[in-house]
């Protein structure tokens, strides 16, 4: 996790109201730990060193689903209001 460091704080520094962010180590790097899983059940979840492969995706696949429903649930309900749109005052952050 060390290694996506910067980029983290880069997220962090946004503070655009229509950015969501999905958290991928709550999954794969669980807590209390914070060991991050390179298999589940002896399987296989990257397809390299930094990508997932299928199983690494369906892991975290429902939870970037969740997120995505909820950015679409905003726009659907603000409509073509763009001062209400407008008027949203912080960044989305899922966990």
């Amino acid at each position: 996790m060390s290694r996506n460091g910067e980029v983290i704080r880069a997220f962090d520094s946004l503070t655009s109201n229509n950015v969501y962010r999905a958290f991928p180590t709550d999954i794969l790097c669980p807590l209390p730990a914070r060991r991050c899983r390179n298999t589940i059940d002896g399987q296989p979840i990257y397809f390299d060193d930094n990508h997932l492969n299928r199983q690494g995706v369906a892991l975290i696949a429902p939870k970037v689903a969740s997120i995505v429903e909820q950015a679409v649930d905003k726009i659907r309900k603000m409509g073509s209001n763009r001062q209400a749109y407008n008027a949203i005052s912080s960044p989305q952050t899922h966990r």
